[in-house]
């Protein structure tokens, strides 16, 4: 079965939402009205052309700031979760060991 990067089971569940929001934004800062603009020179002279190019870079910085910031208390989140399930695995370990030798020594 073939899965497509954001139904991946290797994404974390918050962060995989947030992944197609973040490439939109990085479209958006690409400025597709400038595209636009390109292939019609007389869009070039108006006001609100320039405008509405220039809030879509300004949407796209914050957007782009936005789910990084999400993207990153959530593998911070995950992160933390995963060492505390790794601490606690230790010390149960650890306190199989001291009963595996305690075990061994009264025998």
């Amino acid at each position: 079965k073939d899965n497509t990067w954001w139904e991946s089971p290797w994404v974390l569940v918050p962060e995989r939402r947030y992944l197609l929001l973040l490439q939109i934004c990085l479209l958006f800062l690409q400025n597709p009205l400038s595209i636009v603009s390109y292939f019609n020179p007389e869009l070039y002279s108006n006001a609100k052309m320039h405008a509405a190019a220039d809030s879509i870079v300004g949407i796209g910085v914050q957007g782009i700031l936005l789910f990084w910031l999400c993207i990153m208390e959530g593998l911070r989140y995950h992160t933390a979760d995963i060492a505390r399930k790794r601490a606690d695995h230790q010390r149960q370990v650890m306190e199989l060991r001291r009963a595996e030798k305690f075990l061994r020594e009264s025998h």
